[in-house]
């Protein structure tokens, strides 16, 4: 399970804990971050072991999960984060005591399941036409986000940030596997516009929660817990498009944003359409630059969208909170 499905999977954990249903994790293979994550949140976690994969992979991975199920005994519901997994496990692991609800990102295969969300902002409800059968829920857009619990009450925070602050979080994902990360606090160390001080976070940077470079002004962090609390104190950002890019609008952190992995590409479009981000096209050196000069310039203030931001959020509700509800009142059908 990579970091980004983790900590949504960890934050809905959450909240369904919060209301009284207890989660377990059932997983394959994960590394070492996740783990930490789970484990300092005492989440319980079962291991679905090893497969070969391959055409059998669906219907192999479908038995186990169904294994796992009988041997926690009353699994009402299970929630499933994954790109390969479509109609056939999901038909398989529902039985009349136990639904199945998919959180999805590509909508490009049939899914069999009493429930679907994807927070996505740009998918509507045709995506899913043909996808599901008629009348299967769907919680679309970043008003269901899974946001964990740091985030809870933070909405807008970093708008409250003094512009003169001049703290830039940096934050491409847990497999930032092209050292974008470095690539930036290069550009941001170099530039004439340099920030007072860089926050850096990596899944590659110590075993120590947080550690100083030789760089002045620069800290880098592990991926762990007291994100939302490191962004708030932020003016702007340089991230992924993934889950990340949502969380930096809830906290209405001004971005630029790099698509590191294809999924993201239609977010990271309309994101940009709606003026929500700055666009990073390449994640090289040139790319950068021109996103500092804009951001570091102050300019994103006038070009991101504050309200339209608020507008994806819908009302107060804490997004998680609206999932956790949804699946609590699916339980009790």
């Amino acid at each position: 399970m990579g970091a980004g499905h983790a900590m949504r999977c960890i934050a809905l954990a959450e909240s369904l804990r919060v209301a009284g249903i207890e989660p377990v994790f059932a997983m394959r293979q994960t590394t070492d971050l996740v783990r930490d994550a789970l484990d300092v949140r005492g989440m319980r976690c079962v291991d679905l072991g090893a497969y070969g994969g391959g055409a059998c992979a669906e219907s192999e991975d479908a038995a186990a999960t169904v294994d796992a199920c009988k041997r926690l005994g009353d699994v009402r519901m299970v929630v499933v984060d994954s790109y390969t997994l479509g109609a056939v496990w999901c038909g398989s692991v529902r039985s009349s005591d136990r639904r199945v609800v998919v959180i999805d990102d590509l909508h490009d295969r049939d899914l069999d399941a009493d429930l679907v969300m994807n927070t996505a902002p740009h998918v509507s409800p045709a995506a899913y036409s043909g996808r599901v059968a008629r009348g299967t829920p769907l919680l679309l857009g970043p008003r269901f986000a899974l946001l964990r619990r740091e985030f809870e009450g933070r909405r807008g925070a970093a708008r409250d940030v003094d512009v003169v602050s001049d703290r830039v979080l940096v934050f491409y994902g847990g497999g930032d596997i092209e050292a974008v990360t470095d690539t930036t606090i290069d550009v941001l160390t170099r530039h004439p516009r340099r920030p007072a001080r860089i926050e850096a976070i990596g899944a590659t940077v110590g075993s120590a929660t947080e550690e100083s470079t030789a760089m002045t002004g620069v800290r880098r962090h592990r991926l762990a817990d007291g994100l939302a609390a490191l962004a708030s104190t932020c003016t702007v950002a340089f991230g992924a498009a993934g889950v990340s890019a949502i969380e930096r609008l809830y906290l209405g952190l001004p971005a630029a944003c790099a698509c590191m992995a294809e999924n993201q590409r239609p977010s990271l479009d309309w994101l940009e359409q709606h003026g929500l981000v700055l666009r990073l096209d390449r994640v090289d050196t040139d790319s950068i630059t021109r996103a500092a000069d804009a951001l570091l310039a102050g300019a994103s203030r006038k070009w991101f969208a504050a309200a339209a931001a608020d507008g994806l959020f819908g009302d107060a509700t804490f997004p998680t909170r609206r999932v956790a509800a949804a699946i609590q009142e699916l339980t009790c059908t």
